[in-house]
């Protein structure tokens, strides 16, 4: 009698619960960099034409510094994922790249005053 053979493939698949939540990060990341960038604009149309430079400036910096924030959140979290995939040479390139991104965010933010 033959014998049956059955041949399995392993397949990887990441969980939706995960996917669910660097979609949820990745939206309002997005959404609150949006405001804060187009508060920015105005902020910045007010300080050309108006005498309250000093404080809108400071509140400008703020929220620009808020939005590179969320749009680091969008940015890190599917980074990582990927970074994941290329091994330990991928995350160690990842927390440098990171590290770098952020600290010119923050010399940005420091810059502005």
């Amino acid at each position: 009698m033959a014998k049956k053979t059955t041949k399995t493939t392993k397949t990887t698949r990441r969980s939706t619960t995960e996917r669910d939540v660097e979609k949820f990060c990745a939206f309002w990341a997005m959404a609150i960099a949006a405001i804060l960038y187009i508060f920015s604009g105005i902020i910045a149309l007010v300080i050309r034409y108006a005498d309250v430079a000093g404080i809108f400036s400071t509140i400008l910096n703020i929220v620009r510094f808020l939005g590179n924030i969320a749009m680091i959140i969008a940015i890190a979290l599917p980074a990582y994922k990927y970074a994941v995939t290329k091994g330990k040479n991928g995350k160690i390139l990842y927390w440098i790249f990171l590290v770098i991104f952020a600290l010119g965010v923050v010399l940005g933010f420091i810059g502005g005053f």
